[in-house]
């Protein structure tokens, strides 16, 4: 996440994760998980310290955020890399891959199949079960590559 973020400045509005072209005119970020950059948190904290109302609820609190924001004007960024590989997956992993989606027309950004799909740079994964953490956490952390040897 650092190596994706460090070339936005935090003092600008940003608004970053898995894009979803329904429902509103600039689409709306997956609730799977969603980076607001300092100045985006410093804006919508003085637009509700103004007015406790200025957010709307919601039940889909993505869907809700992404309508506050975009009332300061703070819309979702493209966040897949120089390639068009996801780093942002608000599906579960085997959906990704395969592209099984439920929903395959909401994602914004295109998605193929398989391995290509995912940036090397991969911030966020949507419902991972306890034991898939903990198969990532080895194949990231504890396993080494035989080159590495």
């Amino acid at each position: 996440m650092r190596e994706f973020l460090k070339k936005y400045n935090p003092k600008e509005p940003h608004f970053f994760g898995a894009r979803f072209k329904m429902y509103l005119k600039n689409g709306y970020n997956s609730g799977a998980g969603m980076i607001f950059s300092y100045e985006t948190v410093r804006l919508l904290n003085e637009a509700l310290n103004k007015d406790s109302n200025f957010c709307e609820y919601h039940t889909y609190e993505d869907l809700g955020i992404a309508q506050c924001l975009a009332k300061l004007n703070i819309f979702p960024e493209k966040t897949t890399d120089e390639n068009g590989k996801h780093r942002f997956l608000p599906y579960n992993f085997q959906e990704m891959y395969y592209n099984t989606l439920d929903a395959p027309g909401w994602l914004k950004d295109p998605i193929g199949k398989g391995f290509d799909i995912f940036s090397p740079s991969l911030v966020q994964l949507h419902h991972v079960q306890p034991n898939d953490m903990l198969l990532i956490e080895a194949m990231l952390y504890k396993v080494r590559n035989a080159s590495d040897c």
